[in-house]
């Protein structure tokens, strides 16, 4: 499960075209994790909102994790005004913490 922190509040702050935008950039980081880390049988959904789901074998796990984690903190903008999109993907942090 991948959830975006405080998305609520970002966009409420900058607007629902930019989380819109937030949330495609998540997308398509997932999937190109999923493209570099893991197999054609690992699956992607998007339950709704900030909500995301990977299906994948533990084994798989932390390197998807990690590379979300990473692609994330490198196509998003260090700035004040991403500052709360920059807190994310709560399940991606769970993986890191676990090591």
């Amino acid at each position: 499960m991948i959830d975006l922190d405080n998305f609520k509040s970002y966009n409420d702050r900058y607007g629902y075209a930019q989380g819109s935008e937030l949330l495609k950039v998540t997308a398509h980081i997932i999937e190109d994790a999923i493209k570099s880390k893991g197999a054609i049988e690992d699956f992607i959904g998007h339950i709704g909102g900030d909500d995301f789901v990977v299906i994948t074998v533990p084994t798989r796990m932390r390197a998807i994790g990690e590379e979300i984690i990473a692609s994330f903190d490198r196509r998003i903008p260090s700035s004040t005004t991403m500052e709360t999109a920059r807190k994310v993907i709560s399940w991606a942090k769970a993986v890191r913490a676990s090591r």
